[in-house]
């Protein structure tokens, strides 16, 4: 049922996009009463759907990335500088 609301919305949405309007679609889900049980704070968190990957990361640098720099404790530092 909520998919169909969706399809219908996004539809709208994007006819509407095309003709040069604005992307409001999370605005027209809140506004239907359909989702009305649904926390769009949380559903639209995206830290809710990334897992462990913060705590991969973690492990990553001190398990692999650590111990291979710290061969080169006593080589000269790099710099580098990005500008836009």
């Amino acid at each position: 049922d909520l998919h169909e609301h969706i399809r219908q919305h996004s539809v709208v949405v994007t006819a509407q996009i095309k003709e040069g309007g604005v992307n409001d679609l999370i605005e027209r889900l809140r506004a239907d009463p359909a989702f009305r049980a649904i926390n769009f704070v949380d559903v639209l968190n995206p830290h809710g759907y990334v897992g462990r990957a913060p705590e991969q990361v973690g492990e990553f640098l001190a398990e692999d990335v650590e111990p291979a720099l710290s061969r080169y404790t006593g080589a000269q530092k790099l710099a580098s500088e990005i500008s836009f």
